[in-house]
């Protein structure tokens, strides 16, 4: 899921002011000056602004000594409640990430809305009270240009032999920058989240994600426009119910939308 909750935040050096978006209009201004500028970036959006952007496993230290059995673990058991079997490492890994475990995966959208939506959906964000949201946007270019060095753009999960050396057992290789990479829309959520991925690898620092000055960038989302800007989304139908194609959350949106 892209609005993912890190456990904990993270240092990070000085950045110039982040800028603010306040409404859907503001959200679209910014879009069409990225679309004249000819920048094809992906949106991720957490509910917290100050939340770094990490993968799962790298959230808690007992996932991140653990990750190789949590994944053996949901491959034993998942295998005979599965019609269509994983037929890759990498597979397995996407599965696994689909349904909620902590993997190196960290979840991204090529739509801006679907990115806002996880910004603005929950409005406290484990904290006492309203806490600001976050839309990051991301450079797959450039970050792969700058962990990969081969001018290739976005990689494909299962066929780029460079990401080899970001599989879980791939051994103590050099720790390896993220990279963006695209896996095969299989699944109902990814479709409808238009979703692609980071990919970490050793230690799982995401420290080139965090960094002034690097390929991603944050809008800050202040605490008292979340609503407002939630309630926008739904008009052009980004909400629960559409951006989670599951039965659970069309009862939950119907359901809300009778709520007193």
């Amino acid at each position: 899921m892209i609005g993912d909750v890190p456990n904990e935040p993270v240092d990070e050096p000085e950045a110039a002011e982040p800028v603010v978006v306040t409404s859907l209009e503001d959200m679209m201004s910014r879009l069409r000056a990225t679309r004249a500028a000819g920048q094809r970036l992906w949106y991720r959006g957490q509910a917290n602004e100050i939340w770094p952007l990490e993968p799962r496993v790298a959230r808690n230290r007992r996932y991140l000594e653990n990750e190789l059995v949590m994944l053996r673990q949901f491959k034993q058991d998942a295998a005979s409640r599965l019609t269509d079997r994983p037929a890759s490492e990498w597979e397995w890994i996407c599965l696994a990430q689909h349904h909620g475990l902590p993997t190196r995966l960290l979840d991204w959208s090529e739509n801006p809305l679907v990115g806002l939506f996880f910004a603005v959906d929950d409005l406290a964000a484990d904290q006492p009270g309203p806490v600001s949201g976050a839309l990051f946007e991301l450079s797959p270019d450039e970050l792969n240009l700058s962990a990969l060095g081969n001018g290739r753009g976005t990689l494909m999960l299962e066929h780029d032999n460079d990401l080899d050396a970001y599989l879980p057992d791939a051994g103590g290789g050099p720790v390896l920058q993220p990279a963006a990479v695209l896996a095969g829309r299989t699944f109902g959520r990814i479709i409808a989240q238009a979703g692609t991925f980071t990919v970490s690898s050793g230690d799982h620092s995401a420290r080139a994600l965090n960094s002034p000055g690097g390929p991603t960038s944050k809008i800050v989302i202040p605490a008292q426009h979340k609503t407002e800007i939630k309630e926008q989304l739904a008009d052009v139908n980004i909400s629960a119910s559409t951006v989670y194609p599951d039965l659970d959350h069309l009862a939950l949106s119907i359901r809300n939308g009778f709520d007193s």
